[in-house]
């Protein structure tokens, strides 16, 4: 359901002609799936070895499978998610250009400028005069739809999300005091101490940056929501039509009443003021 809705909102888009540039979010995806796969064989790896030295080969695979397979579905999770969120931040961001671009119209007086103006129809394939309040009334309902379509995806996987905060803050304060036990620990042989510090703090570094990933996802999003404030703002103060500021004060008004929030389980709000506390 959610994927339909998500492409019938692309659809209203495009028919609105508002360009959204995904290809950074598609090359953001892909390194990220590339980064899964060396994470995966590199933490199966150091496990091996690690549990070489007390099982046999074949139990040394079931236990490393087994005790890892439920972090690599969690990652998997976590990753589909944060996907899903810079790809909304994407169409705000779309939906932000279309606005800018409306307010450099204004605000250059490019209406007095018969072939600027007549290009830029032409892009939007629109009447600027007659049709553009009737677009922002559309932008308007859009950008509400896709603020309900983050709480949905929030309402989805905000359990997952929550589990990953809370296991994210146990597997680091656990995997820190074992890494303090195991280098004040006597006699251990250097390599093994190593070997075992090296596993634990892989841990530690895939728990923090799942955790600032996420994070940064949802923060970058909800600045570009914020943003369409600003931008409707100065299309506000430039606009001498009626009509047209009363759109505007509806859609500021929406967006007052509506924040856009990510709460997992109404745990804590992600966003940058929970990375810098």
């Amino acid at each position: 359901i959610l994927n339909s809705k998500l492409i019938k909102s692309d659809e209203f888009l495009k028919n609105l002609r508002v360009s959204i540039n995904i290809q950074n979010e598609f090359a953001f995806s892909m390194k990220f799936a590339v980064g899964w796969f060396i994470y995966s064989f590199y933490i199966n790896a150091v496990a091996i070895i690690w549990y070489n030295k007390s099982f046999g080969l074949l139990m040394v695979f079931i236990v490393a499978f087994t005790f890892h397979h439920g972090f690599h579905v969690n990652y998997i999770v976590d990753l589909t998610f944060f996907l899903l969120i810079i790809h909304m931040r994407a169409r705000f961001k779309g939906i932000n250009k279309f606005l800018s671009d409306s307010f450099n119209l204004r605000s250059n007086n490019l209406f007095q400028n018969t072939e600027a103006y007549h290009k830029w129809a032409i892009s939007r394939e629109t009447n600027f005069e007659n049709d553009f309040t009737t677009t922002f009334r559309s932008i308007k309902r859009i950008h509400l739809e896709l603020k309900i379509m983050c709480n949905e995806i929030m309402r989805i996987y905000g359990f997952s999300i929550s589990l990953m905060i809370l296991t994210m803050f146990f597997l680091v304060i656990v995997q820190l005091y074992n890494i303090y036990t195991i280098i004040v620990k006597a006699g251990d042989q250097l390599t093994d101490k190593s070997l075992q510090i090296f596993s634990m703090s892989s841990w530690v570094l895939i728990a923090l940056l799942k955790f600032f990933c996420v994070n940064y996802a949802c923060a970058n999003a909800i600045n570009e929501w914020n943003k369409t404030g600003e931008i409707i703002h100065k299309l506000e103060f430039d606009s001498k039509d009626s009509k047209f500021q009363r759109e505007i004060q509806k859609f500021s008004i929406q967006i007052l009443q509506n924040p856009l929030k990510f709460t997992p389980c109404g745990l804590l709000d992600l966003d940058y003021y929970l990375i810098r506390d």
